[in-house]
């Protein structure tokens, strides 16, 4: 397939610069004064560098044109939260796709082709800036695809004219020069096994760490979802701890409107920023945090850190912080005004906020949320002091900072983030990435986890709740494609589930909890539906059977577990050579259901119980004794 590209360069006076009909094999090229050489590695080293140093590119574009032709879908630019509802290209072609404060994205768009492969992905790798994606010339004025130009042409752009590249970005060398790469790909396995490519060439390419913290690994519990934060207390959150510890969950979020009225509430304006806690409901959270502990199990505490809501005593303390918007007011985003992160002054409340409640309350974590609220382009205030000119850099040294500062006083310190402002180059100030927020909605939350697991280890589920009007089999089912993909978070209610429900998720999380280290590798897709999950270790091989998958494909595994994620009783395994199947079942809760022994040349079909798992050892049936 035919490759080319064109850069654009624009200095901070507007001026713009062409550098047109790049072959893909790369080279030297000099136009207007500016000099660009592109390598010809994967992926591709682009190089800016300006005649004279102080002409530093303030906005720079790249475009990459290749033949139209037929895909499957388009996996957008995305955190990892709206990619789901835009993959049909007929909603595609034309859309702007920005990557600002309040939705970081990954900077990529992976095509599928026929065969549901990936066919095509092109995106550039670089610091975190405000980025923008969108395809030209496939539309008509009048709305329509111009198929007939045969050309599909993509293009990234890097800072914006209301949002310019960050100073340090374009000032860190001493010739002006700016240094990113291109990736481009014209194969690959399914979409989640190339956006994982892709992140491991950023964290290559940039020197990110990711950090894996065993703890966080652990099942989650969370107060948000199954009830209205005005009706928690202090009481009802240590019995769902006590409960959830029988289970296996060693993790329990107290959630929004521990410190007063929530974002939930519609009765009454919310509290956020006031952040002591309501004396009524939690009189004595650091006891509280003591009692989880001594249980087995660690509290993390939710916080808004840059919210401040109207009336509340944290609007009068730190005015001068806010956001302020174009008009000179500062920006409401809805429910709250937000603390310029921009703001050294402000990012350093921020952080002494941190501390306060990690010390005072003595709680295990955080959760920081809410960041995806931040809808301000920039910032106008005199009020207080800017250390850079980006948001989204801006929101990347609050991070660093907090996070720098948690691990200080708890070295052990969970901090949980949202993908909207994650991906590797913030997810590394974080133990663990949530894929909010899909309660109800399992599809969605498998999809948005199976998203954060091509970057990360700690890709979280969102929090799960189980009803009563779920089937025990229903249960089973929706457990096993949380572990599939992540680490299983929920929001129950375990007073009042049923047995049968509790006993499900205990025998699962049994069986995590046994090979939760082994979880710092990453689970893969190995089929293009997603529907077939593996993860491998030097001793153990683990598959995850879900929805309409039928079909086990085996390389040289020799034993390895079964997880039946499907109503069906029965699996089919295809297998290099005659091999000889010694298996052992278990249902959904554990119990054990039979063993049996299978001899099959290609194909096995295996019964499995719905929502149970097997044990099998497979040996080459001319070996087998």
């Amino acid at each position: 397939m035919k490759i080319t590209f064109e850069v654009d360069v624009y200095n901070k006076a507007g001026r713009k610069v062409t550098f047109k009909n790049i072959p893909a094999a790369g080279g030297v090229f000099e136009q207007d004064g500016y000099t660009l050489e592109v390598g010809d590695g994967f992926p591709k080293r682009f190089t800016i560098t300006p005649a004279e140093a102080a002409d530093t590119p303030a906005k720079i574009t790249y475009r990459c044109t290749v033949p139209m032709r037929n895909f499957h879908k388009v996996i957008t630019p995305d955190s990892g939260r709206f990619f789901i509802q835009q993959y049909y290209l007929v909603n595609f072609y034309d859309r702007a796709y920005e990557s600002v404060v309040s939705e970081i994205k990954m900077p990529v768009v992976i095509f599928t082709g026929l065969n549901m492969k990936t066919a095509l992905a092109f995106g550039v790798i670089g610091d975190l800036v405000e980025t923008r994606f969108r395809t030209l010339g496939c539309v008509s004025m009048l709305g329509t695809l111009t198929v007939y130009r045969r050309k599909l042409t993509m293009q990234f752009e890097r800072g914006f004219d209301d949002m310019l590249l960050p100073e340090q970005m374009c000032t860190r060398k001493a010739d002006g020069s700016v240094t990113e790469h291109i990736y481009v790909s014209e194969e690959g396995d399914n979409w989640v096994v190339t956006l994982r490519d892709f992140a491991t060439c950023q964290r290559k390419l940039l020197a990110l760490e990711d950090k894996v913290h065993l703890p966080s690994l652990d099942p989650l519990w969370c107060s948000w979802t199954d009830w209205k934060s005005s009706d928690i207390n202090q009481q009802l959150v240590l019995e769902q701890a006590r409960q959830g510890l029988d289970l296996g969950i060693r993790n329990f979020i107290l959630d929004d409107g521990w410190f007063g009225e929530g974002l939930d509430t519609e009765e009454k304006p919310n509290q956020l920023g006031d952040y002591t806690p309501d004396m009524a409901r939690f009189p004595d959270l650091a006891g509280l945090s003591k009692q989880i502990r001594d249980l087995g199990g660690r509290l993390i505490l939710w916080v808004g850190p840059h919210c401040v809501a109207k009336g509340t005593e944290a609007e009068k303390k730190l005015a001068d912080l806010l956001i302020i918007d174009e008009k000179g007011e500062p920006a409401w985003q809805g429910k709250y005004y937000c603390l310029c992160v921009m703001s050294p002054e402000a990012r350093r409340y921020m952080v002494d906020l941190i501390r306060r409640l990690l010390t005072e309350y003595d709680t295990d974590g955080i959760k920081m949320d809410l960041f995806n609220g931040i809808r301000a382009r920039t910032c106008t205030s005199s009020k207080h002091t800017h250390d850079t000119n980006s948001l989204v850099q801006g929101l990347s040294r609050l991070l660093a900072e907090i996070f720098e500062a948690a691990k200080a006083i708890k070295p052990d310190c969970i901090i949980e983030l949202k993908q909207n402002y994650a991906t590797p180059l913030l997810g590394r100030y974080a133990t663990l990435i949530r894929a909010g927020d899909a309660p109800m909605n399992n599809e969605g939350n498998f999809m948005r986890t199976a998203f954060v697991q091509a970057y990360t280890d700690s890709a979280e589920n969102d929090y799960m709740t189980i009803t009563e009007n779920d089937t025990p089999l229903a249960v089973a089912m929706l457990v096993i494609k949380e572990l599939a993909v992540g680490v299983p978070a929920y929001s129950n209610n375990y007073t009042t589930m049923p047995q049968t429900h509790k006993d499900i998720q205990k025998h699962y999380h049994a069986w995590y909890g046994e090979r939760i280290g082994k979880f710092l590798g990453r689970r893969t897709p190995i089929d293009q539906e997603l529907c077939v999950w593996k993860a491998g270790w030097d001793d153990e091989t683990a598959f995850f059977i879900l929805g309409s998958g039928r079909v086990l494909e085996l390389a040289d595994e020799r034993s390895f577990e079964l997880l039946n994620g499907t109503e069906r009783d029965h699996v089919f395994v295809r297998h290099p050579v005659a091999t000889v199947f010694d298996v052992r079942a278990y249902d959904m809760f554990g119990l054990p259901a039979g063993e049996y022994r299978r001899e099959s040349a290609g194909c096995s079909c295996l019964p499995v119980p719905p929502g149970g798992r097997l044990v099998v050892r497979a040996e080459p049936a001319d070996v087998k004794t």
